[in-house]
């Protein structure tokens, strides 16, 4: 596990912690200020989200093909911030400080009006579709056998994380009056594979194919 200072030092990075399975905080360090209170609030978001991606991820393990648990880390990017979560511990960074941010390919800064077709150049990505903000599977494109069933189930789980996300995040601003939303795009890995969208597009990606700098670009549309 890393040291917070660590952490600390990962470009863009503002402020770092640690927080047990339940939201407790039980460490944190920053270079901005923040509170000890906004920084237990922090904590028990990632926590709840945490909880969250663990339940959808064992479900589509048990409906789909291949092991989305256990959870290996998640991020979230909304307004001017990031946060990036492994196992117990979490990091806030500046989007536009990011290593990621980094990315030159066009298509790859345009992922969130692109076609299907360009989601699925991304580097092990093997299935992708558009979804409406209700849940509403609109579209899929896949290089594997992935059913109806399949994709309308995807799409509802990006939906409803989307939702999820969208809804801490807001609350968070208010709170730190700092910019969370609106939400850029989120990505979940864990077993073999790895969930993210853009927008109202999600892919799926084999994470061991994965670019994992050209992905997190992909999300914010830098």
């Amino acid at each position: 596990m890393a040291m917070l200072d660590d952490l600390l030092k990962i470009p863009g990075t503002v402020a770092a912690g640690e927080s047990t399975a339940d939201g407790k905080l039980v460490d944190y360090k920053a270079k901005m200020d923040m509170s000890p209170e906004l920084a237990a609030t922090a904590s028990k978001f990632t926590a709840t989200m945490t909880m969250v991606f663990d339940a959808l991820a064992a479900a589509y393990s048990e409906l789909g093909q291949m092991a989305w648990v256990p959870q290996g880390g998640w991020m979230y990017s909304g307004g001017d911030w990031t946060v990036v979560v492994s196992g117990s511990q979490w990091n806030v960074i500046k989007t536009a400080e990011a290593s990621f941010s980094k990315v030159s390919d066009p298509q790859t800064r345009a992922i969130r009006v692109a076609t299907l077709d360009d989601i699925l150049k991304l580097k092990g990505a093997f299935a992708a579709g558009e979804y409406a903000p209700d849940g509403k599977s609109l579209a899929c494109k896949a290089k594997i056998d992935l059913s109806p069933e399949m994709a309308a189930t995807a799409a509802q789980f990006a939906a409803s994380i989307t939702l999820m996300c969208s809804t801490l995040a807001g609350a968070y601003t208010g709170l730190s009056k700092m910019a969370w939303v609106p939400v850029q795009g989120w990505l979940y890995s864990g077993g073999e594979g790895t969930c993210a969208t853009s927008g109202t597009h999600w892919t799926f990606i084999r994470t061991a194919e994965a670019d994992f700098d050209e992905l997190y670009g992909a999300l914010i549309g830098l």
